[in-house]
């Protein structure tokens, strides 16, 4: 429902307003029906065209074909109709009846309702939230102009886009964002040449009117603008719509870059090179959020709202609540980001993040390039095999240099990034003590989303004995080893 109402109310639904009413003091002239070659009603049938456009059913010809329908049937709208305002504005009860009559004929568009889509139309057109001029309704034709463009630049990755289907290669995600990024450009010229501020309270309104379930969103786009773009925390205005267009476009890419690049089991996951340049495209556009706040620093207040934003959407784990959500971001900010000298309310710095992704960046290297270190790691013990299934082979004699050497990459980055969080870089292992205070802090994390029953952090120690005594280069000595944490780790993923 919300989609199809965005649609309508960007698309055609504002201008079309013109059809529901007559002129002053004559009756409404009767709905023209302006078809798609081989397609109907293109007004009557926006729902399901739009159906069919998300998913990959519409040639381009038919996708252009049903903008040159709309922008005609605006044309004639706004030819042989008028408002009952003095100089022939449209009303929102015009709206009300133009958007019951030709899509959805069975809802009841309230005052509330139409209310927040004249904010929608203001955002877009520009002019008053109390009526529609004749000057909007040729504003639109030019916008659907750009929608015309935008739709087609989409259309040939539609299934991918709208999540119908996974990328089959790189190549073809790279494409797809090239698009994107492109639609992104477009919407972002228009709002700032044409468009008006945008009030997120008319966004609640408009969450809250379509469907209850929505509502559950509506502090999730605010308080991801105030971290990404930052500025004024109750409305997107101005050069915002164009930062706004971008960090959606590029957080889009990352978001499908990152689905391609997760598909399957977690060890098939983790041993893809692609993987640490896709979390580095989060933390890029993060930094781009982080140098448009003030003194460079985004407070730790910012993300814990976004926490509550998050809970309330309902994605996460049955019980996991906005604390354990906020207190995931604090651990990672002060441990992995920070090794071990973050700030403890989860506030994040240009420093910060180009430290994380600067291990990003040797994550990836040493994917293709042994370091000294890992060289050094290899040798530390008999060779590890894996069969076609991911699991570990061990053979009495095994062969005399390691097979699949990118198994052992994700774990060698994950142990000495942990290690290394907690205890600096010297010395090149962990103590009872030391693994205990890792587990005291990690293990609430876990618990939070229902990860992990266990409540002992003595669960370090076990961690540690097993370590030290079962796998191929444990020396039993007591202590962990950064080599028999990373065999380790290889072993029970």
């Amino acid at each position: 429902m919300f989609s199809k109402l965005a649609f309508c109310a960007l698309l055609s639904g504002v201008v079309g307003v013109a059809l529901g009413c007559g002129r002053e003091n004559e009756p409404p002239a009767p709905p023209i029906a302006v078809t798609v070659s081989g397609g109907g009603d293109c007004l009557v049938r926006a729902n399901e065209n739009l159906n069919r456009y998300m998913n990959g059913g519409m040639s381009d010809a038919e996708v252009a074909a049903f903008w040159d329908c709309t922008a005609q049937a605006v044309r004639d709208f706004r030819r042989l109709t008028t408002g009952s305002g003095p100089n022939g504005e449209y009303t929102p009860a015009a709206l009300g009846r133009f958007l019951t009559e030709f899509f959805f004929p069975d809802v009841t568009l309230g005052p509330d309702l139409l209310r927040t889509l004249m904010a929608i139309k203001k955002a877009v057109l520009a002019g008053s939230k109390e009526t529609i001029s004749k000057n909007e309704v040729d504003k639109l034709l030019r916008l659907i102009q750009v929608l015309k463009a935008a739709s087609r630049d989409l259309n040939p990755f539609a299934r991918l886009v709208f999540l119908r289907d996974q990328a089959l290669s790189d190549a073809e995600i790279l494409r797809a964002g090239g698009a994107i990024n492109t639609v992104g450009a477009r919407l972002a010229d228009w709002f700032e040449r044409e468009g008006d501020e945008y009030l997120f309270s008319d966004l609640s309104g408009l969450l809250s009117q379509i469907k209850s379930e929505n509502g559950r969103f509506q502090d999730l786009i605010p308080a991801l603008k105030r971290i990404l773009i930052a500025g004024a925390p109750d409305r997107i205005a101005g050069d915002e719509w164009r930062l706004t267009a971008a960090a959606l476009s590029r957080g889009y890419v990352a978001f499908l870059n990152l689905r391609h690049v997760t598909r399957g089991d977690l060890n098939s996951v983790l041993v893809r090179p692609e993987l640490p340049s896709r979390i580095q495209e989060l933390a890029l556009i993060l930094e781009s959020g982080v140098e448009r706040h003030p003194g460079g620093r985004i407070p730790g207040q910012e993300f814990k709202d976004l926490a509550a934003a998050i809970t309330a959407t309902g994605w996460l784990p049955k019980g996991a609540g906005p604390t354990a959500v906020h207190d995931v971001w604090v651990w990672l900010v002060r441990r992995p980001m920070s090794l071990g000298e973050g700030p403890d309310d989860g506030t994040l710095t240009l420093e910060i993040l180009r430290n994380f992704t600067e291990r990003l960046g040797g994550w990836r290297k040493l994917q293709q390039t042994d370091s000294a270190d890992f060289a050094r790691a290899l040798k530390a013990s008999a060779p590890m095999e894996w069969d076609s299934q991911g699991r570990i082979v061990f053979r009495a004699q095994g062969p005399a240099t390691w097979l699949q050497r990118e198994r052992m990459v994700w774990s060698f980055t994950f142990i000495d990034w942990i290690k290394e969080s907690y205890v600096g870089s010297e010395p090149d292992e962990l103590t009872t003590d030391q693994i205990t205070r890792a587990a005291q802090e990690i293990l609430p994390l876990l618990h939070g989303f229902g990860w992990m029953r266990s409540t002992t952090a003595k669960i370090g120690a076990k961690l540690l004995r097993e370590s030290d005594l079962f796998t191929p280069s444990s020396n039993g000595d007591g202590r962990s080893q950064v080599h028999e944490g990373r065999r380790y780790l290889a072993y029970v993923a």
